[in-house]
Parts: structure tokens; C-alpha cells; sequence
């Protein structure tokens, strides 16, 4: 809706420290330009053999790359499971063992030093490894493709699908992971929405 109404409004920002932890300039996405992006990187997901259904870790900073991957993999279907940026072998090892993802998504780098390939160490075999970054699995444009077309056509998704898995802080025992359907994401945005008494075109503050 945001696309059709208003598709040159800015819609996202970069924080501008974005160059401490990642490569790149801080971005200033339209809504079009947000449509546009998240559509890139569906087509590189489907291109690498991701489906419906499918789960992908996500282990990223607060930056717009985070937002467009939770967008592609709604258009696709895809289960993503987002954790903290702390997280080393113990703990992507077990988050592996429970849900037996198919792929891993993070940056090349996090804060200059090694960090997607690093961190993939601990992964199941199988899952496939996609990384943010210079010469790395999205960047640039993908490939047109009639049969991603033709799969988004045909697909359908319910609002009752699981988009998310994301995992408690295991205070008392190892993480668990917590499923969340489209519907979970709407009711809470909406109560947000409600309680500050947004109108179109508030600038909010994402931090988390």
C-alpha cells in the first residue's frame, strides 16, 4: 500500500554510523526504492534454491540490509530466524540442531574483521552460506528470471504461516525458539501504532 500511495516518501535510514560496523555508506530507501531492493535480494534467495517453508538464520547488525531480507523472505515464504550478533559456536550449533536451517545469512565483515564466514564454522552441513558484502552472494543485481516470477505468482501465502523463529535468552536453560506468524508481527505493530498515535509520515527510531 505504501508503494502505490506514496512511493517516493523516504521510508527507511541507515543510522549514520552505519561504516563502523559494515561496508557502505548509509542508505535512504524510498518506499519504491525499499520495494525494489527487497524484490533483489528474494530473487538471489530463489536463485539459490530457497522455497516456502524453508528456514534461514539471520545473524546481522541494525542496519537497512536487516529490513529488506525480513521483506524478501515474507514475498518468498521463508521461516527466518533472527539472533543477537554475540552469538558464537555454542549457540548456532544448537539453534542448528532444533530447526535444521537451510541457509545463513550475515555480512563478510562486522567491525572490519572476518565475520559471516567465521561464524559459518558452526553450521549443519547443507545449509547454504549468503553473505552481505563486496563481491559477495547479493551484490549486484540478480539474474531476470521467468521461474521466480511464475513461483510468485502461484504462491500463497496465509497470514497464520510462521515468518519468524526467534530464540528467548535462555536465563534458565538453552534458548528456545518462539514461532511467529504473520498475524503475531501485524497485532503488535497495530498496538504500537495505537498507543503513540502515529500518522503518516512519523519518523521513528529503531534500535533494536
Amino acid at each position: 500500500l505504501a508503494v502505490s500511495a506514496a512511493p517516493d516518501r523516504l521510508a527507511l535510514c541507515d543510522p549514520s554510523n552505519r561504516e563502523v560496523f559494515v561496508s557502505g555508506a548509509p542508505k535512504r530507501l524510498t518506499f519504491r526504492e525499499l520495494d525494489q531492493q527487497a524484490d533483489n535480494i528474494a530473487r538471489h534467495l530463489f536463485a539459490n534454491g530457497l522455497r516456502q517453508g524453508d528456514k534461514v538464520l539471520l545473524q546481522m547488525p541494525n542496519v537497512s540490509e536487516i529490513v529488506l531480507v525480513y521483506l524478501a523472505a515474507a514475498k518468498l515464504g521463508l521461516i527466518l530466524s533472527p539472533f543477537a550478533m554475540q552469538y558464537m559456536h555454542h549457540e548456532i550449533s544448537h539453534i542448528c540442531d532444533v530447526i535444521d536451517p537451510k541457509a545463513y545469512i550475515a555480512f563478510t565483515k562486522f567491525r572490519g574483521e572476518d565475520f559471516g564466514i567465521a561464524q559459518a564454522k558452526s553450521l549443519n552441513s547443507g545449509c547454504k552460506q549468503l553473505f552481505f558484502g563486496e563481491g559477495a552472494a547479493f551484490d549486484g543485481a540478480p539474474a531476470a528470471s521467468d521461474a521466480y516470477d511464475t513461483y510468485i505468482q502461484n504462491l500463497t501465502i496465509s497470514a497464520n504461516d510462521v515468518l519468524t523463529i526467534c530464540w528467548t535468552s535462555g536465563t534458565t536453560g538453552r534458548s528456545k525458539g518462539v514461532p511467529r506468524s504473520h498475524n503475531h508481527w501485524l497485532s503488535s505493530t497495530l498496538a504500537s501504532e495505537d498507543a503513540m498515535k502515529l500518522a503518516p509520515g512519523a519518523v521513528m527510531l529503531n534500535p533494536f
